[in-house]
């Protein structure tokens, strides 16, 4: 019951609407999940679909029951007559073959990592599957995974080439509709289990979504899209990256154009190149680590609730930051020219503060509840 009160008193600091108050209508992020939530449990799905909106820190206690809580009681305030099992503990309706003494979790995330382990296992000795395809040019490849993982990575050829290893038995199918590609599986959209290996020709796109598959990119030039519930995501040298997770980490590094990453308990790393990167980062309990060069057309902003944002800045870098935070406080390392410092009051942090590093020219926003920032140089 403490983390019930604490959380109410959370949303009511941050002016949130608590448990019982009618939420805003949230855009289809987890549905676009498709059947690879739906076949485990419908009625999660159609949970965890409600329960995210675009901005995290406005579906604070929301979020914080999906990635962090799941006890008995903020389930009773938040998703009463989720089934129990035998011990009173949440029942998510793992697998039979999972075994009987796969341990027990309440709390989502752990559950999630735990069943991709065991999936993993199940592959091994699989055997493998190639198709390949001929293309005019760069192509937008989707691929929708259960659990299974995916790498992608470049090649000189106007040729796809998938390799699935470990799960034969699916079999692969590229599927060509213009300039987009579609993997089938055995007859089905879904990669339910194995490791897909994928080269696709240079400036092409990835559309991915998955449960609790892993993600890999390294190099293909075009923009990557990716959902995941619990697998991480690591992309490098794509021109932009647009990534949301619940619980599974993510990275992105080189992105020549915009960055967008959202994750309620996942960390983020971000790393650009250019001068001007633009990055948006939300959290609830994940933290943010970037790197990179932030100058004139810069615009780098961060929203956690309790997350910590480490930036860590090239010495050409010029911008101004904007620091706010109800109990967070800021590490600066650069040094920085404060231009407006919070007023302290009984010796606690907090407040809004501003700052600028050289001539202030690019922007950097930073609001957190109880998060704090680090600022230094690389």
């Amino acid at each position: 019951m403490n983390r019930l009160i604490h959380l109410v008193a959370l949303c009511s600091a941050l002016s949130l609407p608590a448990f019982g108050a009618p939420l805003p209508p949230p855009p289809p992020v987890l549905e676009e999940l498709g059947s690879a939530v739906k076949e485990v449990d419908r009625e999660l799905a159609q949970q965890l679909a409600q329960a995210w909106s675009e901005d995290p820190l406005a579906q604070a206690w929301s979020v914080d029951l999906l990635a962090q809580a799941w006890s008995d009681d903020l389930l009773a305030q938040g998703f009463p007559g989720f089934p129990r099992g035998p011990d009173g503990g949440l029942d998510f309706g793992d697998d039979a073959d999972d075994g009987d003494d796969a341990p027990a979790h309440n709390n989502l995330g752990e559950h999630l990592r735990e069943k991709m382990r065991r999936d993993r296992e199940r592959r091994n000795g699989g055997g493998s599957a190639t198709a390949t395809l001929a293309v005019k040019g760069p192509v937008l490849f989707r691929v929708h995974s259960q659990a299974g993982d995916v790498d992608v990575d470049v090649t000189d050829s106007l040729q796809i080439k998938a390799t699935l290893e470990g799960a034969a038995d699916q079999g692969v199918v590229l599927k060509l509709d213009g300039d987009r590609v579609q993997a089938e599986f055995g007859g089905r959209q879904q990669l339910r289990h194995g490791h897909l290996r994928l080269t696709l020709p240079k400036g092409s796109s990835l559309d991915f979504d998955s449960f609790s598959g892993d993600l890999t990119v390294q190099r293909i030039g075009g923009d990557v899209r990716a959902r995941t519930m619990s697998g991480d995501v690591k992309v490098s040298g794509v021109a932009s990256a647009d990534v949301q997770t619940i619980s599974g980490d993510a990275a992105v590094e080189g992105a020549g154009g915009a960055v967008r990453m959202h994750t309620v308990s996942g960390n983020g790393t971000i790393a650009t190149v250019v001068p001007a990167p633009d990055v948006e980062f939300r959290s609830t309990s994940g933290g943010l680590a970037w790197s990179g060069t932030c100058a004139k057309g810069c615009r780098l902003t961060s929203e956690t609730v309790s997350g910590d944002v480490r930036l860590q800045a090239d010495p050409k870098s010029s911008f101004l930051l904007s620091f706010a935070s109800h109990s967070g406080d800021l590490q600066d390392e650069m040094p920085l020219i404060v231009k407006h410092a919070p007023t302290k009051k009984h010796g606690g942090g907090g407040g809004w503060l501003e700052a600028a590093y050289g001539s202030g020219d690019g922007r950097v926003e930073c609001n957190s509840f109880s998060g704090s920032v680090q600022v230094k140089k690389r």
